[in-house]
């Protein structure tokens, strides 16, 4: 009721840096564990006991170094013999385990983002390779449906057309081991 600890574990001390003697007897709302003022406190602790299934929620908490810890927190209530209710906070460190699962996030945003590039330049590239060969198959076909219509001049318009489009494509296939 007045928000004081009265104890702490071994572990607490190794989690949040504090020794038990700087914390005992003093006032919770003191290092802001769960919030900086007593109705924020009241407040948090609230929400605690309202999550769903079970009574816990997930909190940043600040460390005696000024880092934070991620930490869910479940609360238990008791009762004393002059009815004064003690809450025992239970806090698990799952600061490691929010870090992996960004880091996956993150891996899986990159992957996606890879798989975007490739299939642009899958895209790109086929529309450029297309194109050209679509040139020389198209100035074939007319030179061996049509060159014995045409004279010197025209046939070699087409021979040219061919050995751009060849070196068009080593350009780009140049370009493209580059």
């Amino acid at each position: 009721s007045n928000f004081k600890i009265i104890d702490i574990n071994q572990t607490y001390q190794n989690l949040f840096g504090y020794s038990r003697k700087e914390l005992i007897g003093t006032d919770f709302i003191e290092y802001g564990f769960l919030g900086n003022t007593a109705t924020e406190l009241v407040l948090n602790i609230e929400k605690i006991n309202q999550a769903e299934s079970t009574s816990q929620r997930e909190f940043n908490i600040r460390k005696k170094d000024g880092a934070y810890v991620n930490c869910i927190i479940s609360i238990e209530q008791l009762l004393t013999d002059d009815d004064l209710p003690l809450l025992i906070f239970i806090a698990q460190d799952v600061t490691i385990i929010r870090k992996a699962e960004q880091k996956k996030i993150n891996a899986t945003e990159m992957e996606m983002e890879l798989q975007m590039l490739r299939s642009r330049l899958i895209s790109m590239l086929s529309h450029e390779f297309r194109t050209p060969l679509t040139t020389i198959m198209l100035s074939t076909d007319l030179l061996k449906n049509y060159s014995s219509q045409w004279n010197d001049v025209e046939k070699s318009q087409y021979y040219k057309r061919i050995t751009d489009t060849v070196l068009h494509l080593n350009q780009l296939i140049e370009k493209l081991l580059t």
